[in-house]
C-alpha cells in the first residue's frame, strides 16, 4: 500500500497503486523521436506496474496543449507527461503562458539527454569551430543559421552558442529540420545546430561539414568529432532532455514509486540501444535533482529569449 503525504504527515492511500491504466501524454505527433521514446518507456513501465501505460498524443501549439492537459489533470499519479526541453521554451515564448513549468508540475524523473551537432555548409570556408567563430567575429551578422522554427530548441541552442562565442549570426527559420538541412547542403544558409539524427545523413554523405558537438562528451554516432567546449567555445554546452512529469500536488509517495520504476526501466540494455539509435543517451535523474535542472534551464531560456528577442510566431 502506498503512502501519501498530507498536512498530518504520512497517511495510507486508499487501495493499491496502480489499480487501473495510466496515461502518458506526449505533446507531439505520433511517429517522432519523442513519441518513439515515450512508447518504449511506456511498455517497460506497463510490465513493471502491472497495468497498461497508454500513450496519448496531444500535439499542437508547440507542445503546450498536451502540457496544459496534464497540468489540469487530477494529481493522482494516473496522468503523466513525457516532456522535452521545449516544455520550457514554449512557456518562455508566450506573454501569457498556459502553464507554469515549475508551479504546475512536479518532476518524476529525467530520462535522456541529446546533444546537438554544429554543422556548416560546404561553401563555408571554416574547417574547424575556431575558424567559424573567427569568421563570424570578422563579419558580424553575415553568417546565417537555419533552425526548425522560431522558438525551437535548436533556435535557442544556436543563440546560446552565439552568446557564448561572442558572435552575431542571422537567423533563418524553417518549418522543420529537413528543409533547414537541405538548404544548408544547398548553400542557402551557413550553419545549422541540429540533433544527431537530423544531421547524420547529410554529414555522412559529405554534403555538410560537422565541426563539433555541444554536449559534455563525444557523440558515439560521430566518433572523432570534438566537443565545442574544447574546440573553440570554452564553457559552452547545450543539450536537450526528456523526462516524465506529473501534475503539481501528486503525493510524494507516488512520485517516488514512479521515479523508481522509471530508473529501473532505464537499466534495460535494449532500451538504451533504442534511445541511442534516436541520438539520445539515457541520463536517469531523480525528482529533486531534476527539479533543480528545470529551474536553472528555465532561467537560462528566459535570459536567452530576452537578449536574442526570441518571440512566439
Amino acid at each position: 500500500m502506498v503512502m501519501s503525504t498530507g498536512a498530518g504527515g504520512a497517511q495510507p492511500a486508499a487501495g493499491k497503486f496502480p489499480s487501473r491504466p495510466l496515461t502518458l501524454v506526449v505533446p507531439y505527433p505520433a511517429g517522432g523521436s519523442n513519441d518513439n521514446a515515450a512508447r518504449l518507456l511506456a511498455r517497460k513501465l506497463s510490465d513493471a506496474l502491472g497495468q497498461p501505460v497508454v500513450v496519448d498524443n496531444r500535439s499542437g501549439a508547440s507542445g503546450t496543449l498536451g502540457a496544459e492537459h496534464v497540468a489540469r489533470a487530477a494529481p493522482d499519479g494516473y496522468t503523466l507527461l513525457y516532456a522535452s526541453s521545449s516544455f520550457l521554451t514554449a512557456s518562455v515564448l508566450r506573454a501569457r503562458p498556459v502553464y507554469d513549468p515549475l508551479k504546475d508540475f512536479v518532476p518524476v524523473a529525467r530520462v535522456s539527454r541529446a546533444q546537438f551537432v554544429i554543422t556548416v555548409g560546404k561553401h563555408v570556408l571554416a574547417k574547424t569551430l575556431q575558424d567559424l567563430i573567427a569568421q563570424a567575429r570578422t563579419h558580424p551578422g553575415k553568417l546565417s543559421y537555419g533552425s526548425s522554427g522560431i522558438g525551437s530548441i535548436n533556435h535557442f541552442a544556436t543563440e546560446a552558442f552565439a552568446e557564448s562565442a561572442g558572435i552575431r549570426l542571422t537567423h533563418v527559420p524553417y518549418r522543420g529540420m529537413t528543409p533547414a538541412m537541405q538548404d544548408l547542403a544547398g548553400g542557402h544558409v551557413d550553419i545549422v545546430l541540429g540533433s544527431v539524427p537530423s544531421t547524420m545523413a547529410q554529414v555522412k554523405s559529405g554534403r555538410v561539414r560537422a565541426l563539433a558537438v555541444t554536449g559534455e562528451s563525444a557523440a558515439p554516432q560521430l566518433p572523432g568529432l570534438p566537443i565545442a567546449a574544447s574546440a573553440g567555445a570554452p564553457g559552452f554546452t547545450f543539450d536537450a532532455w526528456s523526462g516524465v512529469l506529473a501534475p503539481a500536488g501528486t503525493p510524494q509517495a507516488l512520485i517516488d514509486l514512479l521515479g523508481t520504476e522509471v530508473a529501473l526501466a532505464l537499466k534495460d540494455p535494449a532500451l538504451r540501444a533504442a534511445f541511442e539509435a534516436e541520438g539520445a543517451s539515457l541520463a536517469p535523474m531523480g525528482s529533486a535533482e531534476f527539479s533543480r535542472i528545470l529551474a536553472t534551464e528555465l532561467q537560462r531560456f528566459r535570459q536567452l529569449a530576452q537578449k536574442a528577442d526570441i518571440r512566439a510566431e
